[in-house]
């Protein structure tokens, strides 16, 4: 019946998670190595290279060393992203709470609007896995509009929330925004293309969706749904 076939659903797209979350462990594990070694090189080369004549070869070294740093920390995201707390337990987060999470001083500080509902109450969700995407919400508002104040609204909706995030920057041409949620489709020079893709799986997860329109700026308004219990 009906029931079941949205049960055989959820559970295909929690192996689709843990698969790619096993890859992303999988490619972390492997690069591991490789990236500490030229990490332990770089910073070698730093220490050995001095004098005027030498400043532009350890600035080189220096740069070699920071984007190691970064490629670690994007297979961390990725792991954590891509499934790593599915199996997390809900517990009931309050979304005062849960916006303070999210945006802290690496996340926003107080350039993001928080406004929360007066008759929103907490909701058991799975506190991580849930902080997490909302922050990929955030970031992405923040990159979008990098001199503005995006906006973080959580109302109540049926069955559980509503986590909105807007922004006022360009926007996104319709065609993009057609493909935006879809794995590995990205505009960026250094995206990996599963941002949204994975926001969204976390919201079918819970029974919810994610959705993309032209907010009244002219930004991207980005509506997150969860379901849970009160």
């Amino acid at each position: 019946g009906a029931e079941l076939r949205t049960e055989r659903v959820r559970v295909e797209r929690a192996e689709r998670l843990a698969s790619l979350a096993t890859l992303a462990a999988g490619a972390a594990h492997e690069l591991s190595t490789p990236l500490s070694t030229i990490a332990v090189v770089a910073a070698e080369l730093e220490e050995t290279l001095v004098g005027a004549e030498q400043e532009e070869a350890r600035e080189d070294a220096t740069l070699i060393r920071n984007q190691v740093r970064r490629c670690h920390q994007v297979l961390e995201q990725l792991g954590a992203d891509s499934g790593a707390h599915a199996g997390e337990a809900r517990t009931l987060v309050d979304a005062r709470a849960l916006s303070a999470q999210v945006i802290d001083k690496q996340h926003g500080g107080e350039r993001v609007d928080v406004s929360i509902g007066d008759d929103v109450q907490p909701l058991c969700l799975p506190r991580r896995m849930v902080t997490r995407a909302v922050r990929s919400l955030v970031d992405n508002a923040l990159r979008a509009d990098p001199l503005g104040r995006p906006s973080l609204v959580i109302t109540t909706a049926p069955g559980g929330w509503r986590i909105t995030v807007e922004d006022s920057g360009p926007g996104m041409d319709p065609t993009v925004r057609e493909r935006a949620l879809e794995p590995f489709f990205t505009t960026r020079d250094h995206g990996m293309g599963l941002g949204l893709y994975l926001v969204q799986e976390v919201a079918r997860q819970m029974g919810g969706d994610l959705t993309l329109t032209e907010a009244d700026s002219g930004g991207v308004s980005a509506s997150l749904r969860l379901e849970g219990q009160t």
